[in-house]
């Protein structure tokens, strides 16, 4: 399993608004269980990244939005209050207060299954043989939303949260898995929709060939300048 992220290219590294989780655990016959969370803090909230990576642990060891909530927000109140920041803070137009991200849990297990749930845009990709096979949540480009749902704190006003839930049986020998923050998500599905298989340039194996695929894709303007994180493995 290879597990990489970076902020924008202008930002520091401890700027990276996203958060990743990875869990390994052992079912009771003794096989191998993976866990990867993948949340993407949002940019035009207050302080997401404080929010994500509690969030993110949380997602880790119980696969429940409601609870990492609630963590989430015990970190970000924490963390404001820490700064004496006023918790009422608002960018009018944009979030009413606090943090928000999207998220996405993708759990592999002894049983064959591959079973994943989302909120808003971080997207899993699926691959046979090198092959696209199938997505999750998101099915296209134009799937996504200037205003996707998003995980907030308990106390946001604003639109219900929608769980997206899936699971699929296949081979393991010949599938692998990519889940990854929106726009990394975005320039796959420019690729897909050109007829390429862009999985084989996702394999990267160290953080420097990670930093590479990132500034190549930004320079060529194939996805803008966002914090990205990639996840890939073979279950």
């Amino acid at each position: 399993m290879y597990a990489f992220t970076t902020a924008k290219s202008e930002r520091a590294s401890d700027e990276n608004e996203d958060a990743m989780t990875v869990l390994l655990s052992f079912s009771a016959s003794g096989k191998r269980v993976h866990r990867v969370v993948v949340l993407d803090g949002k940019t035009m909230s207050c302080h997401p990244r404080h929010f994500a990576r509690a969030a993110a642990l949380s997602l880790a060891i119980e696969d429940r939005f409601d609870r990492a909530a609630e963590l989430g927000t015990e970190a970000w109140d924490a963390y404001m209050e820490d700064r004496e920041v006023p918790a009422h803070w608002a960018v009018p137009g944009q979030l009413a207060r606090g943090p928000a991200c999207t998220a996405l849990t993708v759990t592999t297990g002894s049983d064959g299954l591959i079973r994943a749930a989302a909120i808003g845009d971080c997207c899993l990709f699926i691959t046979q043989a090198g092959r696209f096979f199938d997505s999750f949540p998101l099915r296209s480009l134009s799937d996504f939303q200037p205003a996707p749902d998003e995980l907030a704190p308990v106390r946001n006003n604003g639109k219900p949260r929608r769980v997206y839930r899936g699971s699929v049986r296949l081979c393991p020998s010949c599938v692998e898995l990519f889940a990854m923050t929106d726009e990394l998500a975005r320039y796959v599905f420019r690729e897909l929709a050109a007829g390429e298989q862009p999985f084989h340039r996702l394999k990267v194996r160290s953080n420097a060939e990670f930093l590479d695929l990132v500034n190549e894709v930004r320079r060529s303007q194939e996805a803008a300048d966002d914090d990205m994180t990639l996840v890939w493995w073979a279950p």
